[in-house]
């Protein structure tokens, strides 16, 4: 946490709770703007309002939670968001996983849900040249395919996938075998039309997004498919945050979002759409998870 985060905490605690509390009848309200972007099933924008992705109702049911603030919907990017986090506008984001860069200017939350560890996507003709960068169980290397591999990787600048591919992605900045593709508020299309286009090869993506790149990146013949690929080394699952910047009102806001976290980690209407879809191994595994991250079961 940033300097002097533990004392803010406590005077925000020593308040006698007010921060739990709505506002008087006829007080004015902190705006809180919550970024989303255009990812579905996560995000799916409706009209400037929260539509019904997967962290889209997770954030409604938090919207509702916190009469305290005027709640704003801003459809965005990646860029913007951390532009906006550095200049400490008074915004928040679902969604996030923590790497270092963000860290430095993002206060996160609990984390309040899981994913699954991202895969490499790329067309089935041309997992020949891939195989040579497969470990024995069929993973990714990842560092050694884009060192020494023939294969031009095709990310959308800022995004995130959890710290250990961030960490090799940012060893190999700049390197002619990735393709940094500017930030918009699709963060998956954009980059699949390049591989349909052959512009890149292969890009990463989490489980949620595999349909939407597959189907932006959709030409005849079944060699043209995308498939994924597991990447060596990554854990069972990466934790999902919510942000805000690294302040004082930050700190404030993402203080009542890990009380709100804590009071209705099981609320069915907290979590209604976390499962659906799922078949019957991946629901065990996200139940499992969510166990395991329950900030409830930390003293």
């Amino acid at each position: 946490m940033l300097a002097g985060d533990n004392k803010i905490l406590r005077s925000l605690i020593l308040a006698g709770g007010l921060l739990m509390l709505p506002c008087a009848h006829g007080a004015e309200r902190t705006v809180a703007t919550w970024c989303e972007f255009d990812l579905p099933p996560m995000y799916i924008p409706a009209d400037k309002g929260i539509g019904t992705g997967i962290v889209d109702t997770h954030v409604a049911f938090l919207m509702n939670k916190l009469p305290e603030y005027e709640h704003r919907v801003q459809l965005s990017n990646i860029a913007r968001v951390v532009e906006q986090m550095r200049r400490h506008e008074q915004i928040v984001c679902a969604g996030m996983q923590k790497n270092e860069e963000r860290e430095s200017i993002m206060l996160f939350s609990e984390p309040f849900t899981t994913t699954a560890p991202p895969k490499v996507l790329l067309p089935r003709r041309l997992l020949d040249r891939m195989r040579p960068h497969l470990n024995s169980a069929g993973e990714v290397r990842l560092s050694e395919t884009i060192e020494k591999g023939t294969l031009v990787l095709g990310l959308t600048a800022g995004r995130s996938y959890g710290r250990k591919v961030d960490d090799q992605l940012a060893h190999f900045a700049g390197h002619s075998n990735i393709v940094i593709r500017q930030a918009s508020q699709d963060l998956a299309e954009g980059v699949a039309r390049m591989i349909a286009m052959g512009r890149v090869d292969y890009t990463i993506g989490f489980t949620g997004e595999q349909r939407v790149l597959r189907d932006a990146a959709s030409i005849p013949g079944a060699e043209n498919e995308l498939v994924a690929l597991p990447i060596e080394g990554l854990p069972r699952y990466v934790p999902i945050y919510i942000v805000a910047p690294r302040d004082e009102w930050g700190l404030g806001i993402i203080t009542r979002v890990n009380v709100l976290l804590r009071r209705h980690w099981l609320d069915p209407e907290f979590r209604k759409s976390l499962l659906q879809g799922q078949d019957a191994a991946a629901r065990q595994a996200t139940e499992t998870a969510l166990k395991e991250i329950n900030p409830n079961n930390r003293r």
